[in-house]
């Protein structure tokens, strides 16, 4: 019997070497496993500024699975982290926010729109929820939402609380939209910022490392203020004075 199952395990080797192509068709069909991948093909972003000095996010973020998923991580940055190292005479502390607060998170199929709950703590495989979590430097929402080889929508409304910044003669907003922990690509942008009081007197700077955009000055409107800046590409900071 020994002798039977060495020659079964070899003999494909010696004697057998169609035997041979199928062990290894076989092999090479079961053990190939196609690549996970995903990447957000649009995220659209609208910012109003409060008169309290917070900013008001609605950010809309439409994903594409390639695989098996179990949700999505949201990172927004409340430290400002100054990448180009430039030595200024005013401390960067003073456009970080004081803190993070998440007010809904949801998923948008089909004209209708799901509200996840907030909790403490979930598993891999819960649907419906979410969590927070704040460190030294940031808020981490992570969205509890399974998915596999498809398409979705999530909507994220937070406040950033106190990242307006008053100066003598001016009110100052300076902020990294995007961060740096997205860790897939971004096809589209848009920001709309909109003021409070409907401000003529505007300067507008966009700022980016490794991509390209526009910004301009628009008139389109809405109860919460004037849309100061839209960005056609990607600008990860944003500078409204």
């Amino acid at each position: 019997l020994t002798s039977l199952i060495i020659c079964v395990s070899l003999g494909a080797v010696i004697w057998h070497p169609s035997l041979l192509v199928i062990i290894f068709f076989i092999l090479i069909t079961n053990t190939k496993v196609q690549a996970k991948s995903y990447y957000i093909d649009d995220m659209q972003i609208e910012a109003t500024v409060q008169n309290n000095g917070d900013l008001q996010i609605e950010q809309t973020l439409k994903y594409a699975f390639n695989g098996e998923y179990n949700g999505i991580y949201i990172t927004i940055p409340t430290k400002y982290k100054n990448q180009e190292e430039v030595i200024s005479k005013i401390s960067n502390d003073i456009y970080n926010a004081s803190g993070v607060f998440v007010q809904d998170v949801s998923l948008i199929e089909d004209s209708n729109e799901y509200h996840y709950s907030k909790v403490g703590s979930a598993i891999n495989g819960n649907e419906g929820v979410y969590t927070t979590e704040n460190t030294y430097n940031s808020c981490k929402i992570k969205v509890y939402s399974p998915s596999v080889d498809t398409k979705k929508t999530f909507k994220i409304k937070y406040i950033l609380q106190n990242v307006c910044v008053e100066h003598n003669d001016v009110g100052e907003l300076y902020y990294n939209f995007i961060g740096g922990d997205w860790q897939c690509s971004i096809k589209n942008l848009d920001i709309d910022i909109f003021l409070p009081n409907n401000q003529e007197d505007i300067k507008i700077w966009g700022r980016s490392l490794s991509f390209w955009g526009t910004v301009r000055s628009g008139c389109r409107r809405r109860s919460s203020g004037r849309r100061c800046c839209k960005p056609k590409r990607r600008y990860g900071r944003m500078r409204r004075i």
